[in-house]
């Protein structure tokens, strides 16, 4: 499946590849981060290779798309600042996203799923999107109230670090398109 590279203002969106897996090593390597996650802690050393060879068959395979998050301007890593990802499940698809620390609360995270979502939604033909957050994750939660996303309850985790409930969030194409102001 070939996946666009997107622009927006700031930032370059592109497929992930290997060559992404030591910024992601470094970058999610952070409690802070992998606590609102299913990742293992402490991060294992070959934790973000795995993941990734895991996602290229993913996508490979039309399950996925995915997005490596690049700061033109950032000289670490080749910009790289971050992921966001939508997993196509049987009745809806499912979207996940993470910024390195450094990079948060600068309205990048926002800026990179109005992109991507404009791409599902108008090109794939996307009808809904799913997205979930841990309750205590407040700049996740922010973030989907501004992309769309109206919440439709609560579904306790798998598993979670945090062992809390997830809220559980449904962006739709034509509310998004409502948005942004586009005619289906």
């Amino acid at each position: 499946m070939k996946i666009p590279t997107l622009k927006t203002e700031r930032l370059i969106l592109r497929p992930l590849t290997l060559d992404d897996v030591p910024a992601i090593q470094d970058y999610f390597n952070d409690w802070e981060m992998i606590k609102f996650t299913t990742a293992p802690w402490p991060y294992p050393l070959d934790s973000a290779r795995e993941n990734i060879l895991s996602v290229l068959s993913n996508i490979e395979q039309g399950k996925q798309v995915d997005w490596a998050i690049t700061l033109p301007t950032e000289p670490r890593y080749n910009g790289f600042i971050g992921r966001v990802d939508y997993r196509f499940k049987e009745h809806y698809t499912d979207r996940g996203f993470w910024l390195a620390r450094p990079f948060q609360n600068q309205g990048f995270m926002t800026e990179a799923i109005i992109a991507t979502q404009d791409y599902m939604f108008f090109e794939r033909k996307l009808e809904t999107l799913r997205v979930r957050n841990n309750l205590s994750n407040i700049a996740s939660r922010r973030i989907k109230e501004k992309t769309g996303g109206v919440r439709i309850g609560e579904e306790e985790a798998e598993f979670s670090h945090l062992n809390e409930p997830l809220e559980v969030w449904e962006v739709t194409r034509e509310n998004w398109a409502k948005i942004r102001g586009r005619k289906l």
